[in-house]
């Protein structure tokens, strides 16, 4: 299982978390979890679930299949493009800040200007954890 030790280093990275941390989140040693990142041991199908939860994935996102999400936007981000509906420019500043917070939390953005269509993915490939 390869790609699902890349990906749970990577979505723990991109979260801010310590494998210290994963592992108090989801009631496993930190040496148990280490192993999952490591490729060493798999998790089972309970660990999966908890793991997929504390990242607000599915299932099939966790082990890297690429899956259109949908994105939940807070009120406050919400507000901001109501506030800037006044001037397109402004709507076009906006979007990219939002997309760019989406990007920064850990899911791949592209913009198609050809035919304005915006594709959020989660699960980006990467390196090998090192902590």
């Amino acid at each position: 299982m390869k790609k699902l030790s890349d990906n749970l280093a990577l979505l723990r990275k991109s979260h801010g978390y310590r494998q210290k941390d994963v592992a108090d989140r989801i009631d496993l040693s930190k040496q148990t979890y280490a192993a999952y990142e490591q490729g060493r041991a798999e998790p089972d199908c309970e660990t999966l679930v908890r793991l997929a939860r504390l990242y607000g994935l599915s299932l099939d996102a966790l082990f890297g299949e690429e899956e259109r999400n949908n994105v939940t936007l807070s009120n406050e981000q919400i507000d901001k493009i109501i506030r800037a509906s006044s001037s397109i420019d402004e709507i076009g500043r906006t979007l990219r800040e939002v997309l760019g917070s989406i990007s920064r939390n850990g899911n791949n953005v592209e913009i198609n200007g050809d035919n304005n269509c915006v594709n959020i993915n989660s699960g980006n490939k990467g390196g090998k954890e090192d902590e």
